[in-house]
């Protein structure tokens, strides 16, 4: 209920960074394996690609805002 009392009274709660960081990490090493299993198998190179970009961007943005970082998740 305590989020329904946040929307009624129009608070947000801060966009905790330390995420965006954490998921990058799982991420990018899952888009790597999928880029090297595209060149030893006959899979698509486009499989691992989008884990691979995606995974650096989020890394970026939780590296970029890292002294926002919340203490606990």
């Amino acid at each position: 209920m305590d989020g329904l009392k946040r929307k009624k009274e129009g608070k947000q709660d801060e966009t905790n960074y330390r995420v965006f960081f954490i998921v990058g990490m799982f991420m990018t090493p899952i888009g790597i394996m999928g880029i090297i299993a595209s060149f030893l198998t006959d899979i698509s190179f486009f499989t691992g690609f989008p884990f691979f970009s995606i995974g650096v961007v989020y890394l970026a943005i939780g590296l970029g805002n890292r002294g926002k970082w919340k203490k606990r998740i």
